[in-house]
């Protein structure tokens, strides 16, 4: 949780408690709050912080906060998950090198490849953080049967990766949707 974040605070509090987290388990961490990214130098701080606290017993992270949310070009889940990658925001055109969680058989991702996979538990307030938490909690155990879809749009920033990580099998245009926004994303 991001200590100069109240609501951070919140919703990591409430993670906690409906996950039954021990004290062990939390770590208070302090990000800047005025931006929604952060440095290499101050994520190579983040996960030493992670490392250091954290026992190898602890295979998995939930990150509480909404901002900051990436690292130059990559996401805070995957410079936390996988460390920063140099070259990889001069590269957009290119895949993001593979995971070697990625089709790999273990429970245990600490133990055997030395990798906390991470999650966001990003949320604008604090009603919204919570429903998905009750979600997640009910969810537990269940192996529902989905699927995914990979979306792209017109923004090349947010779809550089999509041609070489994935083949379109479907084009989509014109659909009858509807957008609103019913605050500003920040």
């Amino acid at each position: 949780m991001n200590k100069n974040d109240p609501l951070s605070l919140e919703i990591a509090t409430y993670y906690a408690t409906q996950h039954h987290l021990a004290p062990e388990q939390i770590l208070e961490i302090s990000l800047p709050t005025d931006r929604v990214w952060i440095t290499e130098g101050e994520l190579e701080q983040v996960k030493a912080q992670i490392d250091g606290y954290f026992s190898p017993k602890i295979q998995a992270l939930a990150l509480a906060w909404s901002k900051p949310y990436r690292v130059n070009c990559i996401g805070i889940t995957y410079g936390i998950t996988l460390g920063y990658v140099e070259g990889i925001c001069s590269n957009l055109d290119k895949a993001t090198p593979a995971s070697l969680y990625f089709n790999h058989p273990s429970t245990q991702p600490f133990t055997d490849l030395g990798i906390r996979p991470s999650m966001m538990l990003a949320a604008n307030d604090v009603s919204s953080a919570k429903k998905l938490i009750e979600r997640g909690v009910k969810a537990w155990g269940n192996q529902p049967k989905a699927t995914a879809y990979f979306l792209t749009t017109t923004d090349q920033a947010r779809s550089s990766r999509a041609r070489p990580c994935f083949h379109r099998v479907k084009s989509l245009k014109n659909l009858p949707l509807k957008s609103k926004i019913s605050r500003p994303i920040r």
